[in-house]
């Protein structure tokens, strides 16, 4: 009797509102005002098309999105290889100074085992009186 009087249940929520559409458009007290069945399956037809667009949009954005984050993990891991690549410059300046210091007291000692062996060699030529 509800029926009769035009009375309808209302849309669950979180029904998108191009179905919404279709269900009441078919309430439509005026029989020549409803969509055919034709025309509902067309509008459903619809629905689905702008959801699979909507779909491949979204999937589009995820696979932009992991490009993106390749991208940033390929920056990242360029930025790890010159760091590694600067310590082991540093490391290199660093051996090379290390080296230079050891000549440097090699050559230190020598000199000191010159300055050494012509003092000694001075001693002995000394006459004694």
């Amino acid at each position: 009797m509800e029926i009769l009087q035009g009375l309808r249940e209302k849309p669950i929520s979180n029904t998108p509102e191009d179905y919404i559409k279709i269900y009441t458009d078919c309430w439509n007290s005026e029989p020549d005002n409803r969509p055919t069945s034709n025309q509902v399956v067309e509008k459903l037809n619809e629905i689905i098309l702008k959801e699979n667009i909507k779909v491949s949009n979204e999937q589009w954005n995820i696979a932009e999105n992991i490009k993106v984050s390749n991208e940033q993990r390929n920056i990242a891991e360029n930025i790890k290889v010159s760091n590694e690549q600067r310590n082991i410059a540093e490391n290199i300046k660093v051996s090379n100074e290390q080296l230079n210091i050891a000549e440097n007291i090699k050559a230190s000692n020598e000199q000191r085992i010159i300055a050494e062996n012509i003092i000694n060699n001075a001693w002995r030529n000394i006459p004694s009186y």
